[in-house]
């Protein structure tokens, strides 16, 4: 995504760590995720709390990105998420 885009998007930190995290459009441990929104020293230990930890930042990250056609949802791999373009 060009620098402009990303600009408009107006993201919060999270959204950001999170946007950052995934641009490469490859799947991205949801661990990984929350390392990037909470830090090393406050990351749960249950994949699930870690998941319900960085929902709120994707739901509304998702909200910013769909006037561009992007969307993040569930990665092929378990425990994961990635960037994707939205068609049509």
């Amino acid at each position: 995504m060009s620098n402009s885009i990303r600009s408009q998007l107006k993201l919060s930190a999270a959204e950001a760590a999170i946007y950052r995290a995934l641009e490469s459009r490859k799947d991205v441990r949801i661990r990984d995720l929350c390392r990037a929104v909470k830090g090393p020293k406050d990351l749960p230990v249950l994949s699930r709390e870690q998941q319900a930890a960085i929902g709120p930042f994707i739901t509304r990250l998702n909200r910013k990105l769909t006037e561009h056609k992007l969307r993040v949802v569930p990665g092929i791999a378990r425990h994961t998420y990635r960037l994707t373009k939205i068609e049509g």
